[in-house]
């Protein structure tokens, strides 16, 4: 089943936001990007624009694709884009979203965070790359 997983950076990318997950429970306790399933009939770009402005309330249009991560019977689309209007978003669901500073985030993010945001952030990257991925 394809997801999306966005990180959404200030301009000068030393901020990012991330959501406390509650759910699926493998990811329970733990800060990841902002994401869900992509719907049918949506490209991963319009799944992104909405799963991102459905948990923070801020619709951000200008995402681009940096990295497909394959495995474990998923298929995640991961997006990264820049944006000055962090201060705008807030909470729309039960999961907490919050802006974290950069490089010094919480010892409880999902692990593949450590490699995945030095990846969306590598602007030297002329297009996605498709990584192998374990849960």
């Amino acid at each position: 089943m394809p997801h999306v997983l966005g990180f959404a950076f200030d301009p000068s990318a030393t901020q990012v936001v991330l959501i406390q997950k509650n759910r699926p429970a493998w990811q329970q306790g733990k800060l990841n990007g902002v994401g869900g399933k992509i719907e049918e009939g949506e490209t991963p770009l319009q799944a992104m624009c909405r799963e991102f402005e459905e948990e923070t309330g801020l619709r951000l249009d200008n995402w681009q694709h940096f990295a497909t991560l394959i495995g474990s019977g998923l298929e995640v689309f991961c997006f990264e884009t820049r944006t000055e209007h962090l201060h705008l978003l807030h909470s729309c669901t039960d999961e907490e979203v919050s802006v974290y500073p950069l490089p010094d985030l919480p010892e409880h993010v999902h692990h593949n965070l450590r490699y995945l945001i030095p990846l969306a952030l590598d602007v030297q990257l002329r297009r996605p790359v498709t990584l192998s991925y374990n849960l």
